[in-house]
Order: structure tokens, then sequence, then C-alpha cells
């Protein structure tokens, strides 16, 4: 599952909706969070069918007029479950359906003003949970004064709010490549800023559930911010597929093999008697496989340098 943030900055251009159409598209996303993007009320759902047909959305206009945060997610893949919305953030329970792998996940849009900016850590302290958990978009503020590359410094008290908030929360930046500073001004070298603003904090419970998940923070494109994608990866125990093999049937221990595993009687219906018999034939079969043709690679290996030798 791929989870992705990007301030945009603006999606009334169809220059930058084809840019994000593309973006979906190129790295294969299940759940985009689009931040920004000043479509009115009355053009969301014009440039949502016509450029995000096959995705569903949800929104914040009713918290904000702009709509401040966008949150689409392919229907097909995963099912999303809306637990609060505000004029800042949108914070859902996102489940896989094919790995029914599920998660908290939290979007946020940082305002440039610190009041609401504390609020919005408010909020997050208030959120804060003890399953897995996702927070990731644009924060409008940097953690440490080496995040912001300009003729002015960082605020240090904003610094330090920000970091008390994820203290509180018990969150911390994911592993992550690309990008260093996610957004920049563009204006000229004496006056231009670098800073990181966009990011991707996770849990404890997290890192316990995906320790290989990492983010990805790629260029910015025709937005000021780089996106940020974050690919969830579970440990997952898989079993080896069965595999009947027709050597098997040339052994001459073969047959006995399977008419004592299935001659036990079983108690059950007809149905549950047959599956038990595959069963307890399957196991059997794995024994067999595994004292007669173990490492077959190993064997036909030595086999050619024995023929080798003799030549």
């Amino acid at each position: 599952m791929k989870i992705a943030s990007w301030n945009v900055h603006g999606l009334n251009c169809p220059l930058k909706q084809s840019e994000v159409r593309d973006f979906l598209i190129q790295n294969h996303l299940d759940v985009v969070a689009l931040l920004e993007t000043r479509v009115k009320i009355g053009n969301a759902s014009r440039i949502l069918n016509t450029s995000f047909k096959h995705w569903d959305s949800i929104c914040n206009y009713d918290h904000h007029y702009n709509g401040r945060i966008w949150l689409l997610y392919n229907p097909f893949h995963v099912t999303v479950t809306v637990q609060s919305i505000g004029a800042r953030w949108i914070s859902c329970r996102v489940l896989h359906k094919v790995s029914s792998t599920s998660l908290n996940l939290t979007v946020v849009y940082g305002s440039n003003d610190a009041a609401e900016r504390n609020a919005l850590w408010t909020g997050l302290i208030a959120a804060r949970t003890s399953t897995p958990w996702l927070v990731m978009g644009d924060f409008n503020v940097v953690r440490c004064p080496s995040e912001k590359l300009g003729p002015h410094p960082p605020i240090l008290h904003e610094m330090m709010d920000f970091n008390s908030c994820l203290i509180s929360c018990n969150l911390d930046d994911i592993a992550g490549t690309g990008a260093d500073m996610t957004w920049t001004n563009k204006q000229d070298s004496l006056t231009r800023v670098w800073s990181k603003l966009d990011r991707a904090l996770v849990n404890q419970q997290w890192i316990t559930s995906f320790p290989t998940s990492h983010a990805l923070f790629l260029e910015s494109g025709l937005s000021d911010h780089s996106p940020v994608v974050v690919q969830v990866q579970e440990v997952i125990k898989t079993h080896k597929r069965f595999s009947f093999l027709n050597s098997w049937i040339q052994h001459p221990n073969y047959a006995s093999t399977v008419r004592d595993a299935w001659a036990p009687p079983t108690v059950g219906n007809p149905m549950f008697r047959l599956f038990t018999n595959f069963r307890k034939v399957k196991h059997a079969l794995t024994c067999f496989h595994r004292e007669n043709y173990s490492d077959l690679t190993g064997r036909v290996k030595a086999a050619k340098e024995q023929l080798k030798d003799c030549q």
C-alpha cells in the first residue's frame, strides 16, 4: 500500500490536474492527500468528476471554503473511514482490502500563523492513538535550524512548540530518501528560501507493525512543495505453495505413503472428511519429499561434477 501527500499550490489549472494524475499513476498510489487546492466548492465536483473520476474523495469544505485538503483514495484497493475533520486536518482509518492491513492516517495542512498552528498541535495531541499512526502533510514549520536555508533563521519558539507536540504524540520522522528541503519560494539567489516543511511522522506502534516502511520525497514539479510518498510494508508470514511433482510417482514408496496417510478414519460429514484426508496426504507427501528429494539443486550439481570426473 502507498500513501502520499502533496501541497499542489492550487489545482484549478488543467496543467496541474494533469500532473497530479500522472503522479497518481506513476507511483501506484492507493491514498493521496492534495493540500492547498484553492478550488472553490462550486468547481470541486467538476474537477473531481473529470480529472479523478475513478477515485473516491473526502474534502473539508464544511470547515474551510477553499478546500484546503482533498483526500483521494482508490475504492477498489482500500476502505477509508473518517474519524474527524477540521480546517487543517483530516483523520481517518484506512483498510487495505487485499492484505487486510489497517492503520490510522492524519493528513495536515499547517497554517502560516503560529497561533493557528498551535491549535493544530492541540488537535494532534487529542487524536494520539496506540495503534499504527501516520501523520503527514505540510506542517509549515521546521524542527531544527538546519532544516531552513535563507536570509532569515527559523523562529525558536515555533520549533519548540512543534517538537513538544511530537514528543507528546510519540511521533518521529519515518526513514526517508530524496529531497532534504521540501519547499522553496523559487525566488532569485539572494532572497531564495529552502525549508523542510513537508514530512511523514509515525508512532512507535507503526514502526513495530511496519518496520520496513519508508518515505520518498520527490521533485516539486509545477508546485513549490515536494510530494511525499510513503510505502507501507507489513511483515507477513507466507507459506510455500504445495506443488505435486510427477517424479514422486516413480518412487517405490510413493503409493504406500499416500495409502497410509489416507487410511485412518476421519469423523464428520463427507466434505469435511475429504478435505481432512487431503491435508493428511499433503503433510505426508511434504515429509516424503523432504526425505527423498531435498536439495535437488545441490544433488544435480554434485551429479554433474561426478559425471565430469568420469568423463
